[in-house]
């Protein structure tokens, strides 16, 4: 070790602080600047001394006399206040280095040299020229207990300093006090280099151990400190007889990720610094037996690994200066891209911005980009004939491409459009939507030439416009909320399937017609009317109800009708003069309501009608002018409000009520030329009146469970009719009249016991007798001049 000649100081001369300092250096030394390495002793050192500044070399030799003087006390008390050394007052501490010893074997003394300042004390340890039997001179004088308690000091110095890996410094905390030593007082100098003590008759107190090490600089930066603890523990147990040393090394290894971000026009660095903050705790338990000493060295490895990821500026695809510095630096990412497009834009996986093409662009494939951040712009009018989505899987902004010449268009990985997807006044005629499943603004395909349109995927929509198209088929797919518009006016539409559709925030327009869907419901009417191409209608699961009307009025191709999950309609249902129309369900919900009237007229195709599914109707039901209808089951229907109205059908030959219970007023059939039987089936109650009329084919009626009529019935111009039977009706309040039923022969009249008005018999050529069943009414018109068997006296 060298002399520091500036400071005028021995090379082992440090203070308390000083060493602290030193320690606390090891732990953050400049970049790139490694640590000064101590000198190495010498290769014949073999002892260790400890001792004060040059100046007081002499006093060293007048301190190992006079603590001979006075043993006695040093082994009590370890301070002798009647030997003062005045001269020693420039030795301000004590610092451990290794003193050079040629061949002759050596011993450890530890010498006293007190001071007559009464804050501190020192100790020297000196190193003695040995007569061959492992003692000085000096040592002969001393006796046994003091030397075992000197070399027992001497070796917890060097233990501990080996142990703790610090560099040792001892100090007293009062006049003529040594011994305690607290955690600061333990410094050390972090070594991998130790040898081997050399065997005499003081093994521990020979042993030479030198500790190195060399910390790899790290660097302190302003943004993240991460501060890992360690701490280690020494015990350390005393006895006067037999030592045992255990070392245990222990190995930290720490790993420092550093990540630097770099913008071109400004560098901004980011380092992760971490510091290891090391306590050593020292507990020491004295016994009379048996002294155990454990070292545990503690090695920390910082290992640094650098992660660059940079962020460049704007990619411009006419600027080769600015490809280049893509190209060379390996650029994954853009802070917006101009004059696209580029082999250095296909290479990036990301835009924080915006994406714009050239106007001469042509085609737009992404390549390896993932994101857009910003917006996609092709310029309005451009001539942009192809897009290639490629990986992109999220565009935050718009792709617009206003009145371009694309033909197709398959968004393939793309889940989501922040804001709008514009591709109006093209020449598109398919489009995939792919893995698309939100669209946060418009989805515009206005003036383009699509001929069909699912929605697959997509389940949010802020307005969908697909106005004058050549759509002939539409299947909403998983589309259930669309905030604003949907447009699908003027198309050619064969098929219209609403799938899961729940909510249109604004109009549905469809058919020259707008209608609003909210939470499954169609606010407001939702018509079509006058339509030559639409097929097929399906309301799908996600309809549940329309809050108004539903007309289908004058539809030349209509064939068919489904209502789906459509359970409440809290208007009317108009069919009317749809000449192709074949089929209508309401419904599989089996409990549908219709607020209104449920109207069939002038179907020219229908052939059969069914309201299975179809709970309750409000007002009317009315079957009329469907020429070729053959058959009406009513089904499910339990009860219809006001009337229920079937006339002139010519083809109809059956009429099944089926579940029907009650009639709020009227029930009406009249003019059915093909109808053979009628049969009123599971219902009760009829509180207006019953009127079979004009049905040339009817041969027979029966009332089934009817048990009251609150009104008139009447059964007139029958031709065919030959038999009544009223079964389990018992009260009639108002008249019953036959009229011109010609073929009309036979009349039960079962039950009936009352009839508030009169029984009228006139143009029933073929009737001649009649037996009331002694039933009371006003009277009886007798114009045909029957027999009259238990009946009410005659008008």
């Amino acid at each position: 070790m060298e002399n520091d000649s500036a400071s005028g100081q021995d090379p082992g001369h440090h203070s308390t602080s000083e060493s602290l300092a030193s320690l606390s250096s090891l732990h953050s030394f400049p970049k790139g600047q490694q640590q000064q390495e101590r000198a190495s002793p010498p290769p014949n050192a073999s002892a260790l001394q400890v001792y004060g500044d040059d100046s007081n070399g002499s006093n060293s030799t007048n301190n190992s006399d006079n603590n001979n003087e006075s043993s006695s006390d040093s082994r009590s008390s370890g301070s002798n206040t009647s030997n003062s050394n005045t001269s020693n007052s420039s030795n301000d501490g004590n610092s451990c280095i290794l003193a050079e010893h040629n061949a002759r074997p050596v011993a450890l003394v530890l010498a006293r040299s007190p001071s007559d300042r009464s804050a501190s004390s020192s100790y020297k340890l000196e190193v003695e020229p040995n007569d061959g039997d492992g003692r000085t001179t000096r040592d002969k004088q001393q006796r046994w207990g003091w030397k075992a308690k000197v070399l027992l000091a001497a070796l917890l110095v060097v233990t501990v300093a080996a142990g703790a890996g610090v560099q040792v410094a001892m100090s007293t905390t009062g006049s003529g006090t040594s011994g305690s030593q607290t955690g600061g007082d333990l410094l050390t100098d972090l070594s991998t280099n130790s040898s081997t003590p050399q065997a005499d008759s003081w093994t521990t107190a020979s042993m030479n151990t030198r500790t190195t090490a060399t910390v790899a600089a790290t660097t302190t930066t302003t943004t993240t400190t991460t501060t890992t603890n360690i701490t280690t523990t020494t015990t350390i147990t005393t006895t006067t007889t037999t030592t045992t040393i255990t070392t245990t090394t222990t190995t930290t290894t720490i790993t420092t990720t550093t990540t630097t971000t770099t913008i071109p026009t400004t560098t901004t660095t980011t380092t992760t610094t971490t510091a290891t903050t090391t306590t050593t705790t020292t507990t020491t338990t004295t016994t009379t037996t048996t002294t155990t000493t454990t070292t545990t060295t503690t090695t920390t490895t910082t290992t640094t690994t650098t992660t660059t990821t940079t962020i460049a500026g704007t990619l411009d695809c006419d600027d080769p200066s600015s490809r280049d510095r893509f190209a060379m630096g390996g650029l994954t990412s853009a802070a917006t891209v101009i004059n696209c497009c580029c082999d250095e834009f296909y290479a990036l996986e990301r835009v924080n911005g915006s994406v714009t093409l050239r106007d001469s662009e042509r085609s737009l494939r992404f390549g390896s980009v993932t994101r857009v951040d910003g917006d996609i712009l092709g310029g309005a009018f451009g001539e942009v004939t192809s897009i290639d989505f490629g990986q992109l899987t999220f565009v935050w902004g718009t792709i617009d491409f206003f009145g371009h010449s694309i033909t197709s268009l398959d968004f393939r990985q793309l889940a989501f459009i922040g804001a709008s997807a514009i591709f109006q006044h093209n020449r598109i005629t398919s489009v995939d939507f792919g893995q698309l499943t939100l669209i946060g603004g418009s989805l515009d395909f206005n003036f383009n030439s699509l001929t069909s349109l699912d929605m697959k995927h997509l389940m949010n929509v802020g307005s969908a416009n697909f106005l004058a198209n050549d759509i002939t088929a539409i299947d909403f797919g998983q589309l259930s909320m669309v905030w604003g518009l949907f447009d699908i006016a003027d198309n050619p539409l064969r098929v219209l399937d609403f799938g899961a559709l729940r909510n249109v925030g604004a109009f549905l327009l469809w058919a020259g017609h707008q209608s609003r869907v909210l939470e499954g419901s169609v606010i407001g009417d939702l018509l079509l009317r006058v339509d030559d191409v639409l097929e097929r209608l399906d309301f799908g699961s996600g309809i549940s109800s329309v809050n108004g009307n539903m007309y289908f009025e004058t539809n030349s191709v209509l064939s068919s009708v489904d209502f789906g999950s459509l359970a409440n309609v809290t208007g009317d249902i108009l069919f009317d003069s749809n000449d192709a129309l074949t089929s209508i369900s309401f419904g599989n919900t089996s409990d549908t309501s219709v607020g209104g009237l449920v109207y069939v007229y002038a179907n020219d195709a229908l052939t059969a009608l069914d309201f299975d599914g179809m709970a309750r109707v409000g007002e009317y039901v009315h079957i009329k002018g469907n020429t070729i209808l053959t058959s009406v089951d009513f089904g499910g229907l339990e009860s219809v409000g006001q009337d229920i109205r079937i006339d002139y059908n010519a083809n109809l030959a059956s009429i099944n009520f089926g579940g029907l219970t009650r009639v709020g007023r009227n029930i009406i059939v009249e003019g059915q030329s093909a109808l053979t039987s009628l049969n009123f089936g599971s219902l009760t109650t009829v509180p207006g009146y019953i009127s079979v009329g004009l049905t040339d084919a009817l041969t027979s009626v029966d009332f089934g469970s009817v048990t009251f009529v609150n009104f008139n019935i009447n059964l007139d111009y029958n031709t065919g009719l030959t038999s009544v039977n009223f079964r389990n009706i018992t009260t009639v309040f108002g008249n019953i009249a036959f009229t011109s039923n010609a073929a009309l022969t036979s009349i039960n009249f079962g039950h009936v016991n009352f009839v508030s008005g009169r029984i009228a018999f006139q143009g029933n050529s073929a009737l001649t007798s009649v037996d009331c069943g002694g039933l009371t009414a006003l009277c009886v018109n007798n114009a045909d001049g029957i027999a009259l068997i238990n009946c009410p006296a005659e008008c």
